[in-house]
Formats: structure tokens, sequence, C-alpha cells
């Protein structure tokens, strides 16, 4: 099945890439090209074929064309498929090839991210992950040091504009409706600093919306409702990225625990829930269960 998330943001940013494209990345005489090849009215019959395959398009900032081809290289099919028709072969090709070239990034991005124990993270520019990997590999910071600063700049980054962004693309999918009202006041306490509140309704959301992005009426076993987070079920071909999201999601917030255990140092759905784990509220631990939740919502919207 299409996944509707990629496509919805390549044909956001394929509509602005002639005036977005990242001049440093380019160079001035591709960018002027580019400008000359594309078809705005194709591009707009494109978005709007693209549209009619899923939920409606939510606003996004765009871009730029170095986050179409990094977009593209986690769905290269079915992205090629989509939008062939509406942007000239020359310039598919180029994009094709700096998604090639974007590849190993998002895989060394991905194996950070799960490292530093962090949800993926879907809402930040192709050339802040670049950055990270950079000063990852470059291995001047100790590695406390670094997952330090990389939870002071992912806090920084998801600021109450980009949080609101992102819960915006929830509304209208279908299995998430009647949850509206539940994540937003969520979503609300989060911004507004009330961490007690926000964190145990994200933990308890996840296994809602699971249930009803299956069609389940009764109670979920644990086990059952972590094999529905494998990528492989239901034929999903999913990027490294989409598995480092259900990842977190299996083997943190679902991590098995028992009273007596250390508390860990995840918003763990356990601990937090049945009151042994006091120490919770945190801003990093709260953004954790915010885009935990974005990432369960991708994964089901992606198949249903």
């Amino acid at each position: 099945m299409t996944n509707k998330c990629e496509l919805e943001e390549i044909a956001r940013n394929t509509l602005a890439a002639y005036t977005e494209a990242h001049r440093s990345f380019l160079g001035e005489n591709l960018m002027e090209g580019i400008k000359g090849l594309i078809d705005p009215s194709a591009l707009r019959r494109a978005r709007d074929a693209i549209k009619s395959l899923s939920q409606p398009l939510p606003q996004f900032p765009f871009v730029g064309l170095q986050d179409i081809s990094r977009a593209m290289s986690r769905e290269m099919a079915t992205i090629s498929k989509a939008i062939q028709t509406a942007i000239p072969q020359a310039l598919l090709q180029t994009i094709e090839q700096m998604a090639r070239r974007h590849e190993k990034t998002d895989r060394e991005f991905a194996a950070i991210i799960t490292r530093a124990k962090w949800p993926m993270v879907w809402h930040i520019p192709a050339r802040a992950t670049d950055e990270i990997v950079l000063e990852y590999n470059k291995g001047t910071l100790p590695w406390n040091r670094f997952r330090a600063e990389l939870d002071k700049l992912l806090v920084a980054y998801h600021d109450e504009k980009l949080i609101k962004e992102i819960v915006s693309d929830w509304h209208d999918i279908g299995f998430v409706k009647r949850r509206t009202m539940i994540l937003r006041d969520a979503v609300d306490a989060h911004i507004k600093g009330l961490y007690t509140l926000s964190i145990p309704v994200f933990l308890i959301s996840i296994e809602g919306l699971i249930a009803d992005a299956l069609g389940i009426g009764r109670q979920i076993k644990t086990k059952r409702l972590k094999r529905s987070l494998e990528c492989r079920k239901y034929g999903q071909r999913k990027s490294r990225m989409h598995k480092a999201g259900m990842r977190y999601v299996r083997h943190r917030i679902y991590q098995s625990w028992f009273r007596g255990d250390p508390i860990p140092d995840q918003p763990n759905r356990h601990a937090i829930l049945h009151g042994q784990d006091t120490a919770y509220p945190d801003e990093v631990m709260s953004l954790k269960a915010v885009l935990a939740v974005d990432n369960v919502i991708r994964h089901f919207s992606s198949v249903g």
C-alpha cells in the first residue's frame, strides 16, 4: 500500500522546489535550469492526484529539493511512478541521484537516533540531519555530551508552531478522528509544560490508536500489539527510518517492566501508568511521547 505521508510530503515539496532548492547544494546554474523545466500547473495536477489517494494536505512550510530527494530515497518506486508524468525526466533523474546520495546519511541518522533513545524524527530538514550525522562521525564529543546536545537541539527545533503542524496532520486520518480532542488536549499540556498530564495521555493513546487502526474492539494483548508494530506486517516495505520509529515504540514504550525493576529512562508505559515512575515529568520525555504517537500514526496510516 502506498505510504500516504511520504506521497503528501513529496507533493508539497515538489511544488516549491524551483524556488526553495538549496542553492549551496545545487548551484546557481541548476537552480536556473529547474525554473525553466518545471511546469507548475502539471505539478498541481500531480498534487491533486496524490491528494485523492490520501487525506487533505496539511499546510507545512516547503523545504526544498534536498528534502524531496530525501523523501524519494524512502519510497523511490512509488514516488517516481506518482510524479513521472509531471516532472521532466532530466529533473527526475537529478532528484533520484540526490536521493541515492542521501540514502547512506538516512541510515546513519536512524542509527544515531536509535542509539540516543529517540523515536524517529521526521520533521527536521535534511540539512539538519546531515549536520547531526557529520558531528557524530567527527567523534569530537564524548557520546554522553553528544547525546545531551542532541536532546537540546531536538527540543529547541520542536517548538510550539512545529508541534501544532505535526498534530494538524493527524486529525483527518480516519482511525485518529475519535481521539482528536484527547490528543489536542495532551498537546496543549505539552506546550504549556504540564508534562505530568501530557505524557500519560500520549502513552495510553498509543494502544487505542493501534486498536482503532486494526479495527479491534477488545483488549489487545501486548504480544499482538508489538507484532502489529513490525514493519514486515501487511506486506510493507519500510525504510530504516520507519523501522527505527517502530522499534522505539516496541522496545522503549512497551519495554517489559515489573515492580522492583529499575525505572527506565524512557517514557515507559508500564512504569508510568502503574504509578511506579513518578520522576517522568520532563520536556524531553514528553516530546518523545509526542513523536512516538506520530510514528504510530504514520505506521498505520500507510497501511490503512
